[in-house]
């Protein structure tokens, strides 16, 4: 049983670095491409991504980017899923109304 919960915790911390890692690829990506060119902009990804795993200031600045880009996506899209629930319902309530 502790064995089983060990795993567990070890494969969600997994998942979750996964995720940290690719919020700081994906801000590395935006700010190289846009600053020099799409070239850079993967070179920043994958150095952004590979500074998360460093135990040092620049690993902790790099996973706290992460953390805050997979934020930024995770709130962008709970309103898009917010705005398509609350289009679908004013839908409903149309053809309700044309019905009547």
């Amino acid at each position: 049983e502790k064995v089983e919960k060990v795993e567990k915790n070890e494969e969600s911390s997994i998942i979750e670095g996964g995720k940290i890692a690719s919020g700081a690829a994906a801000a590395g990506f935006i700010a190289g491409a846009a600053m020099v060119g799409p070239i850079i902009g993967i070179v920043a990804g994958v150095g952004a991504a590979a500074a998360t795993a460093r135990s040092d200031k620049t690993g902790k600045i790099a996973r706290m980017t992460g953390k805050a880009t997979v934020a930024a996506y995770n709130n962008a899209s709970n309103f898009y899923d917010s705005a398509v629930e609350f289009k679908n319902q004013m839908d409903k309530g149309e053809s309700l109304s044309k019905r009547l």
